[in-house]
């Protein structure tokens, strides 16, 4: 008998432990199931309010996980004509917008997008907006077209930049923006309207660590590069050859760090080098760290290269470059010597107690077979060094007093 008791009380309690079992794998079961459904019931609608284009804003402390939205979707959701608008959303697939034609506004500010991003040959009809965004991959807009603005102000590229045949039929806005890869290429692209690379109020000037490249780049609006940093170091290189500047360019406060490459460059416009202004918010004149090479281009407006200063010790190049209106150097210190040999300057030249210090190599300074047509002022220059004026001609005055020749 006591052993039927002991038999029905282990029965009971392997029951009743079977039950509790039981129970709590329901419960965990319902959590899991209540988390996966929360999720994926978030999932969704994240999706549907990206697909009815409404403005989504992520909180900057949020986790990323929280934060990720699928590239795909911003593809499909942009391809359909519907407007994207993110802020602070975090991107990890590849951005595929290949030959896309975007009716509709694209924009990521504060956003970071991991993986390469190609928009190469799209079109943005209402342009694009990437503030303050960071690609950390590659980013390709070769042969990119955008209708509207082009907003790249605050945005960091730590892979390359490619911009090559691209068109911005509307303004460029980079202001602040640092490139920060080996290279960023701006070959053969258009610029209709203004392009703005120097600073305003809220952005400081943009900046490039490696090679920058605007070779036979357009700008048929006013260019602004003016404290621009060019460059990490002096084998880097900022090539403008072939540009052309159909209105005003400036280059006040510039730092070409490298070599910096504006041969067979035209400049319509005025062009401005030398500083401007006083106190704290002047600008400063453009510093040339490397070789500054100008050998053919043509100046067609007021050009001014006041107190620039040309610090690598080797000749600045200006070497059959042809200044239409006048050219300003007054107080420009070269360290190297200049070749301003077969130069043609066509209006006032000012040399004004401009200091050319020659090389071993080189001499302080080289005008030999060029042309002033109008007044030539070399008072107060320092030629440390020989200076060549052989077949020099000159059209109208030309004033020397306080010059100084050193050997």
């Amino acid at each position: 008998m006591l052993g039927g008791v002991l038999l029905m009380t282990a029965s009971f309690n392997l029951a009743s432990a079977s039950r509790a079992a039981f129970v709590a794998g329901a419960v965990v079961w319902l959590w899991l199931g209540g988390v996966t459904a929360s999720g994926a019931g978030a999932t969704n609608d994240l999706r549907q309010r990206l697909f009815a284009g409404e403005a989504i804003t992520f909180k900057a402390s949020q986790p990323e996980a929280e934060r990720a939205v699928p590239a795909p979707w911003l593809v499909e959701a942009a391809r359909k004509g519907i407007a994207v608008n993110l802020s602070h959303a975090l991107i990890s697939d590849p951005l595929d917008l290949r030959h896309a034609a975007i009716t509709n506004g694209f924009r990521l500010n504060h956003c970071v997008i991991k993986a390469p991003a190609d928009s190469s040959f799209a079109v943005f009809e209402q342009g694009f907006d990437f503030t303050d965004s960071q690609f950390a991959a590659d980013a390709d807009f070769t042969g990119t077209v955008t209708r509207r603005a082009m907003v790249l102000r605050g945005t960091t590229f730590s892979g390359a930049a490619v911009f090559t045949d691209a068109t911005a039929e509307d303004v460029f806005l980079a202001q602040g923006a640092a490139f920060l890869g080996k290279e960023t290429k701006f070959n053969r692209a258009t610029f209709l309207k203004s392009a703005g690379f120097g600073p305003v109020p809220g952005q400081p000037a943009a900046s490039f660590s490696g090679n920058s490249t605007f070779e036979a780049a357009r700008f048929a609006g006013p260019l602004d590069l003016n404290r621009v940093r060019f460059g990490s170091g002096t084998n880097s290189q900022a090539v403008f050859k072939e540009i052309r500047c159909e209105r005003a360019a400036g280059f006040r406060g510039a730092d070409f760090r490298g070599a910096a490459l504006f041969g067979a460059a035209t400049f319509l416009g005025s062009v401005a080098f030398g500083g401007e202004g006083e106190g704290p918010g002047a600008l400063l004149p453009a510093r040339f760290g490397g070789l500054a090479d100008f050998t053919g281009a043509q100046f067609g407006g007021e050009t001014d290269f006041t107190q620039v200063k040309f610090l690598r010790p080797m000749p600045a190049l200006f070497e059959s470059t042809t200044f239409k209106d006048r050219a300003r150097f007054s107080q420009a210190q070269f360290a190297g010597g200049g070749i301003f040999a077969q130069a043609r300057l066509n209006a006032l030249a000012d040399f004004e107690s401009v200091r050319f210090n020659g090389t071993e190599d080189g001499p302080a300074v080289s005008f030999q077979d060029s042309e002033i047509g109008g007044r030539a002022n070399f008072a107060g220059v320092q030629f440390n060094g020989s200076a060549d004026y052989r077949n020099m001609h000159f059209g109208g005055e030309a004033a020397f007093n306080g010059t100084v020749f050193a050997a």
